[in-house]
């Protein structure tokens, strides 16, 4: 039984992809768990449009700015962080992934969600669950599922992958 979403966002820009869990060696925060994970699991942000960070600000989330330093002429962007976490103590809390290439359908665990972290990806859904604390930034974002779907290959397609 999976949790009941707070939030869904079609056709997702994600960037900026850590699923295999790699530990952040320039924070402070952030250990390895002793498998080579952090112990703050994956992450990965969300750029958003106007209306939806307007939507997101209301419900007091973190949203943060993208500013480009070295391109003061770009505009800015807005983006979420969602963290992608397993509990093994608490299974109905761990995200459920699906992997969608052609007709495949592939639920991705926690040691097979790296995969997407250099996959060619043209579609992300996802519904998002928000932490209860309200901390410095705002509510902390968890993934709770996501549908990514994988560019096409035709060679992939024809060998069933």
């Amino acid at each position: 039984m999976a949790r009941k979403a707070d939030y869904v966002i079609k056709n997702a820009d994600i960037r900026w992809r850590n699923f295999s869990e790699r530990v952040n060696t320039r924070s402070q925060y952030d250990r390895d768990r002793g498998d080579g994970k952090s112990i703050n699991g994956g992450s990965f942000a969300i750029f958003l449009p106007d209306d939806i960070v307007t939507e997101l600000r209301a419900l007091n989330v973190a949203v943060r700015e993208n500013t480009h330093v070295d391109k003061p002429d770009t505009p800015l962007e807005h983006f979420i962080n969602v963290t992608v976490q397993f509990d093994p103590s608490n299974p109905w809390k761990n995200p459920t992934i699906w992997q969608i290439s052609g007709d495949n359908h592939v639920k991705l665990d926690e040691n097979t969600m790296g995969n997407l972290d250099y996959a060619e990806i043209d579609n992300v859904d996802v519904t998002l669950n928000f932490g209860s604390n309200v901390g410095k930034y705002g509510r902390k974002v968890y993934l709770n599922t996501a549908y990514v779907t994988l560019s096409s290959n035709t060679l992939a397609d024809q060998y069933g992958f």
